[in-house]
């Protein structure tokens, strides 16, 4: 009886045994499965990171070139659009604009701004043209533009307009392009202090200047003189100048440091010499 109890006890445990090991074989076929199907997995995703990292810096070099390219246009534009500016600035050179000029039935322009200029000190100024430009806003009569027909009867209005119209209902201002208007706005709240200090400015060429003194201009050309030389000697000669006018005191402040200043001394390259506004 204990002789059949251990032979069953053995089959038993050999059973169990067996069958352990077959689990163990399972299981680790298994493991073995999903560590190679997980090895694939983890090969294919670095596989896809590489390629987008590559794609990353193919994408990184069209946006570097689309930004330079972009950075370029944007140069040009503003070149562009402060060269059209200076040309449409040129174009307006001699207007002016009669403001707050009420508007009448079957007006003549051009002899109201003729009777106007009068007033101010030029009788039968010379105009090219003279009409009403824009629309009414907020009430407001539109300008009356006008067009001398010489630059120095412009100067002499701008200059004597304030004083001339004082006791009347309109004024006289000059004609700006858009970007100038704008620029002339930007600093007004400014000006209008240093006004109140007693610093008078006055805006033109698109930059707000000293109003005090005259509009004395000279050109130091130093290609006038003739003694030949080579290429670099206006350019050496004009550093020469600029030492001497310095240890004169005749070079106030560099245009470009200070744009609000009495005296502007500035230099050129295209024609080498040196450009003085006297005050």
């Amino acid at each position: 009886m204990e002789e059949e109890y251990e032979d069953v006890a053995e089959d038993t445990l050999s059973q169990f045994t067996d069958t352990l090991d077959a689990a163990i074989e399972k299981i680790t076929k298994e493991l073995k499965k999903i560590r190679s199907d997980f090895s694939r997995a983890i090969a294919e995703q670095k596989k896809a990171i590489e390629a987008v990292k590559a794609e990353n810096v193919q994408l990184k070099e069209k946006c570097h070139a689309l930004e330079t390219r972009i950075s370029g246009l944007e140069k040009s534009r503003e070149e562009h659009s402060a060269l059209h500016n200076k040309h449409e600035r040129f174009s307006r050179r001699n207007n002016i604009r009669i403001v707050g000029f009420l508007t009448g039935s079957q007006e003549n322009c051009l002899q109201i701004a003729k009777d106007v200029i009068a007033k101010v000190g030029i009788p039968d100024c010379h105009l090219e043209r003279a009409h009403r430009d824009g629309r009414k806003i907020n009430g407001r009569d539109s300008h009356i533009l006008v067009k001398l027909t010489f630059f120095q009867d412009k100067v002499f209005v701008m200059k004597n307009a304030r004083q001339a119209l004082t006791n009347e209902g309109y004024y006289i201002v000059e004609d700006l392009t858009k970007i100038d208007l704008a620029e002339k706005r930007r600093h007004s709240r400014q000006v209008s202090e240093l006004f109140q200090q007693g610093v008078r400015l006055r805006y033109s060429g698109g930059l707000w200047r000293h109003g005090l003194g005259g509009d004395l201009n000279f050109v130091f050309n130093l290609d006038l003189d003739k003694k030949g030389g080579n290429r670099r000697t206006n350019f050496k000669a004009r550093e020469k100048c600029l030492d001497l006018m310095g240890a004169y005191d005749l070079v106030d402040v560099w245009r470009d440091k200070n744009r609000c200043v009495k005296n502007f001394t500035w230099s050129s390259n295209i024609i080498p010499g040196i450009h003085c506004r006297l005050d």
